[in-house]
């Protein structure tokens, strides 16, 4: 090749370097903001968290109260201390909760703190009782391929990397509806380590590499370079992924490996994690590139034949899977077949900022030319030589005995969560909005009938609301189970026995109008949650203080008062996206329904969990009688819609 040729050819590929650079800087739009400042600066002017009226509160309280307390004389016991509570004690931890959410800084709202806390300072196993996930859309042409799930995952990670320096760079968009963006800076990289009595978060959002799984085998794999001007193609990243599932033998899956040891209490694994960590000095760096990994890639072996077992795995993994997850981060979990599904850490982020991330990295991986993320140089390799790096731990002799009882225990709480997969087809949001209802107080009301029939009575539920319309907001409780439904459960269920016993039925348009009345009652209670006008978070916070300043309400110990804002007997929530094919957490006490559902268009997909030893609640079952309820109340409301005149 030619000396002056190849001067010519480096001339003409400096010129074009500088060239595209400044054409770059011309081209690049104002920032929106400045991603440091994310976190810490309010640049879209968000309202700060409003602290309810004390009165409008408990006037709230007592009104949901009356509606879930069976027992009239334990009703009359609790409205008695609430009202004491109202005159003597409520007006001094109201005031002394208003004078501290007069500060700047953290926390930015009167229950950040508080909520933080409580999430942090939990001992117990994350898995189940705290991570939430969701199971992705498949892409039949991609999982047609012979190489799926690398296939899969690849696209995946480069798109979830793009908008990553879209968000670093200050480009990412407002919504149409303003809404907090605060918790988007710490969803990818961030880490929780466990410490004893509270953990801690660890962030690292300009992380540039990935930590893949595989049978329990921990690889490093970098995707931008480390000046982050460009990164490995997709290309490229397949074929790294798929050398690891070539090369990791399947007989490593059922070694007892220390990612079991997430699963435990976390103050054990506190423990654990130092003793290991302080070992050597390799331990200490390969947790540390397990932490500041964007996020964990779970490559399993196994595919799922159920939606059933889709949900299992997903939520806690199986025999042959749980000691190849990592459930102090943001898990990618795919297994065999290429199918995706995504298991978050909850402690820092809420449902809006992940379908946020993920409804741009689904766009961009589709390749929807209006919604596509900014493109960035790509290389076949970022370096020579460079491929995936395996983190191989050194276990101290006294560890291992810990670590075969810490993969016991996994193996034994895969076993302890029953799991239920309705995929209702009858019909969906577009015939619940033909009937004039609003598609979640729809739902919702067919969760309260269905708990009524299998209890005979409601009891007390939550629902999750977004609060990002305010600044650092999370969530707050929508009490669903309140008087109008209460009503409409009684009437239903009367009918019901009506019918049974062979007798005349009451009149429809009596049950479509409880029906009605209930779901529309449901969607005022949502808007008043949406808008700071909760019950559950403002006691939270008082409660808090009262414990702190040794001020002992008696409404704070009551029973009934326990029974009521935290023994949810239905937890539930909604996120529904069309790329979402499954919503799924776990019960959050001993005899609860934990009920994540989905509201597409033509169908409802509903997950329900309860716990393997409960004698009072049973997935299976609830399964079984939400379908009978939303059948059973669309048959009394479509008849109206039908025949407009007889309604």
């Amino acid at each position: 090749f030619p000396k002056n040729r190849m001067k010519r050819v480096s001339r003409i590929a400096l010129r074009r370097l500088f060239t595209t650079t400044a054409a770059n800087r011309v081209l690049q739009k104002p920032k929106n903001y400045e991603f440091s400042e994310l976190y810490t600066f309010n640049h879209q002017n968000l309202p700060r968290l409003p602290i309810p009226a004390l009165n409008d509160t408990l006037d709230r309280y007592v009104q949901n109260l009356r509606a879930v307390l069976l027992d009239p004389e334990n009703l009359r016991t609790h409205e008695k201390n609430v009202e004491a509570f109202r005159t003597e004690y409520g007006p001094e931890l109201q005031k002394k909760l208003v004078l501290e959410d007069t500060h700047h800084g953290y926390p930015y709202s009167f229950i950040e703190r508080h909520w933080d806390d409580m999430y942090l300072q939990l001992r117990c196993p994350l898995p189940i009782q705290i991570n939430p996930g969701y199971v992705l859309k498949d892409d039949p042409v991609d999982q047609s391929t012979r190489n799926p799930q690398a296939l899969r995952v690849s696209k995946f990670i480069i798109s979830t990397f793009r908008w990553q320096k879209k968000l670093m760079d200050g480009q990412m968009e407002k919504e149409a509806v303003p809404q907090c963006m605060a918790q988007l800076g710490r969803l990818l990289g961030t880490a929780r380590e466990a410490h004893t009595f509270r953990d801690v978060l660890k962030f690292y959002p300009a992380t540039r590499h990935i930590v893949v799984m595989r049978h329990g085998q921990f690889f490093r794999v970098d995707v931008m370079s480390s000046c982050r001007n460009f990164m490995l193609s997709q290309q490229g990243l397949c074929e790294q992924l798929q050398y690891i599932i070539d090369h990791v033998p399947h007989s490593d899956s059922r070694l007892p490996g220390i990612a079991t040891l997430t699963v435990q209490d976390r103050d054990k694994w506190a423990k654990q994690r130092e003793m290991l960590s302080e070992h050597c000095v390799s331990n200490y760096a390969n947790i540390h590139d397990i932490d500041s990994a964007l996020l964990v890639v779970c490559l399993d072996h196994t595919i799922p034949s159920t939606w059933n077992g889709r949900s299992e795995e997903l939520l806690h993994g199986t025999v042959a899977t749980v000691g190849n997850r990592w459930f102090d981060k943001i898990q990618l979990i795919s297994c065999k077949s290429g199918s995706l599904s995504v298991l978050f850490e909850h402690s820092f982020s809420d449902g809006t900022t992940w379908n946020r991330w993920l409804s741009q990295v689904i766009d961009d991986m589709e390749g929807k030319e209006d919604k596509r993320l900014p493109r960035i140089m790509e290389v076949h390799h970022l370096s020579a030589g460079m491929g995936p790096r395996r983190l191989t731990f050194e276990i101290p002799e006294c560890m291992e005995r810990e670590i075969v009882a810490a993969r016991r225990e996994a193996e034994a709480m895969t076993r302890t969560c029953r799991t239920s997969v309705l995929r209702f087809a009858d019909f969906g949001a577009r015939d619940i909005k033909k009937w004039k209802f609003g598609p979640d107080g729809f739902v919702q009301m067919a969760f309260q009938y269905a708990f009524g029939r299998i209890h005979g009575h409601i009891a007390p539920t939550y629902e999750s609301a977004s609060m990002q319309n305010f600044f650092h907001g999370r969530t707050e409780v929508i009490r669903s189970a309140h008087a109008p439904a209460g009503a409409m459960v009684k009437a239903l269920l009367a009918d019901r026995a009506a019918v049974r016993a062979g007798k005349e039925n009451p009149n429809r348009g009596q049950l479509e109008g409880l029906i009605r009345e209930a779901a529309g009652f449901q969607g005022t209670v949502s808007r008043m949650a949406v808008q700071g006008k909760g019950v559950d978070r403002h006691l939270l916070a008082l409660s808090k203080i009262a414990s702190r300043d040794g001020i002992k309400a008696p409404m704070f110990h009551d029973e009934e008062f326990a029974y009521t804002t935290g023994n949810w007997r239905m937890s539930t929530s909604n996120v529904s996206t069309p790329w979402n094919e499954c919503f799924d957490f776990g019960p959050v006490n001993d005899h609860c329904y934990g009920i994540g559902y989905l509201i597409h268009d033509d169908d409802i997909v509903v997950n329900t969990t309860t716990w393997e030893a409960s004698d009072e609640v049973d997935a299976n079952f609830m399964t079984e009688q939400m379908q009978a309820s939303l059948r059973r109340m669309a048959a009394i409301v479509s008849q109206s819609a039908a025949n407009p005149s007889r309604a």
